[in-house]
């Protein structure tokens, strides 16, 4: 430990007691940082994988290391932090473009998906995201308080300067950012995969790792942003969260009872759509790992902590859907109903006396240094924050609600134009893409720009009850006029009683 802070450990203590001194159990045993450290490097994982997959496994100690600082307010969990950290930017390499990344080889190679890819290596958005995002939670941790500035402040700049390389510049270079003319952002694989011989670019043969990213993956680096512009007012961070975020509330499904769901992946540009209009992954909830919605829900908080995007009709209906997921014996089906894959939303205990009650029991009765370290953050960082107060709301910020609220999506599980800009005049074409749950008659129709003035018909399809594909070709006529008309306008998808519209642009 530095010895030349001392004097501010004993000050951070006093802080971190009086914040836990109803918890018996944390003041009977405290985890040693220096220990906890020395087993997270000892996790075999790190050692033995790379890449994207690397990433994942070594992300969890990192946002503990954080977790242990916010719950006792002793710098040396920062320190450790710190050691940890040179330990992961150490295993930094060099990409072909000459950006930094965690590379290694692909998450598909990793996981025996992809034996083909065996002579390749990359690095990935969510990779970079996953290690970036609690170093720059240290960093605002640090850069905020005068006295850990001056032990911790190049550091923690460093971090800042690591995240706007890595997670800003390099994504932004490679033109991997996403953002259609509706103002939604998201984040699509890169075009190429570095081979290991050569250490050059070599471009990805198959279209379908093209394609956009999983929604949890946006949301990460979405992170990641969402802090930079905590720590530096800077609004292209703000917008880049409101596009990425701004996306998924535009993908929310309102379902009976006020609750809400969205899937795992979902199409946004033309990359995501092959060429006779099948969809390049799989529409769905995540049929067993609930911990993606999980983790999303608690990215979705700290948007809404940081008085953007999110409201508090949104929580509330995120805490609607939790409830009806834990069924009266205990168990658990996902957020759509489709499958047993659910699981508490710890995020949401602030809000929520159910679910705080639920989280409290889950973390009574700790039997590991880990167990002790996640009561007394919980204790700490969370019981004292119930209510609906915005934590990271700062003078200096201005608020942004998106103000759309969800719309039906308990049988239109996906509706949008892909592109949803296209110039018709010059031969181009959108497709109409479209998922249905439920048996009925779907009409798509399109709206002038006020969605007040049905123009006409654009598909009319008799659907059965089994899930329903369907991405029709429209070429920008108006069904009205039959011909070809630039503009503005909406698309209507409608079956069943419900109906969701889609903004789209004729060139």
């Amino acid at each position: 430990m530095r010895t030349s802070f001392l004097p501010l450990l004993f000050a951070h203590l006093l802080t971190g007691i009086l914040l836990m001194a109803s918890t018996p159990e944390v003041e009977a045993r405290m985890p040693s940082p220096e220990a906890y450290l020395e087993s997270a490097l000892a996790n075999d994982w790190l050692h033995t994988t790379s890449g994207e997959h690397f990433a994942w496994h070594a992300r969890g100690a990192a946002n503990d290391l954080i977790h242990g600082y916010e719950a006792y307010r002793d710098p040396a969990w920062l320190e450790a932090a710190e050691t940890y950290f040179a330990f992961l930017i150490d295993r930094l390499q060099v990409d072909p473009d000459g950006f930094e990344g965690w590379i290694g080889r692909t998450i598909w190679d990793e996981t025996g998906r992809a034996p083909g890819d065996a002579d390749y290596r990359a690095d990935s958005l969510v990779g970079d995201a996953l290690l970036l995002a609690p170093m720059v939670r240290f960093a605002e941790l640090v850069l905020k308080d005068p006295e850990l500035e001056a032990f911790f402040g190049s550091t923690a700049r460093r971090y800042v300067h690591l995240a706007e390389r890595i997670g800003w510049e390099k994504w932004n270079r490679r033109g991997t950012y996403y953002r259609c003319t509706a103002g939604y952002g998201s984040y699509k694989m890169h075009d190429y995969l570095i081979d290991a011989e050569t250490w050059e670019w070599t471009p990805q043969g198959d279209g379908d790792r093209r394609r956009s990213d999983n929604l949890n993956k946006h949301h990460a680096m979405g992170t990641v942003f969402l802090r930079l512009y905590r720590i530096s007012g800077r609004e292209e961070y703000r917008e880049r969260v409101i596009e990425i975020y701004g996306r998924m509330k535009n993908l929310f499904r309102l379902l009976p009872g006020e609750r809400v769901t969205w899937n795992f992946w979902m199409p946004h540009g033309p990359h995501d759509l092959r060429d006779d209009g099948s969809l390049r992954s799989w529409v769905a909830v995540h049929p067993n790992r609930s911990g993606y919605q999980a983790g999303e829900v608690g990215r979705m908080v700290e948007v809404y902590d940081s008085g953007l995007v999110f409201t508090r009709d949104d929580l509330q209906r995120m805490i609607n859907t939790n409830h009806w997921m834990e069924l009266p014996d205990g168990t658990w089906r996902s957020s759509d109903g489709s499958t047993d894959a659910g699981q508490l939303w710890t995020a949401l205990a602030r809000f929520d006396e159910r679910i705080y009650q639920r989280a409290a029991a889950a973390l009574e009765n700790p039997t590991s240094d880990r167990g002790l370290m996640r009561l007394a953050h919980f204790e700490a960082d969370v019981a004292p924050h119930r209510g609906w107060n915005r934590r990271n709301v700062r003078a200096r910020d201005h608020a942004h609600e998106y103000a759309l609220d969800p719309r039906p999506g308990e049988h239109l599980s996906m509706t949008m134009v892909v592109p949803n800009r296209f110039a018709a005049a010059g031969g181009e074409t959108a497709r109409l893409v479209t998922r249905v749950r439920g048996e009925g008659e779907l009409r798509i129709e399109l709206l002038d720009a006020s969605g007040s003035r049905v123009l006409g018909a654009l598909a009319v399809v008799q659907v059965d009850d089994a899930p329903t594909y369907l991405a029709p070709v429209w070429d920008g006529t108006n069904p009205e006029t039959g011909r070809q008309q630039p503009g503005s306008f909406q698309l209507r998808w409608s079956i069943s009683g419900e109906s969701r519209t889609e903004p789209v642009w004729v060139e």
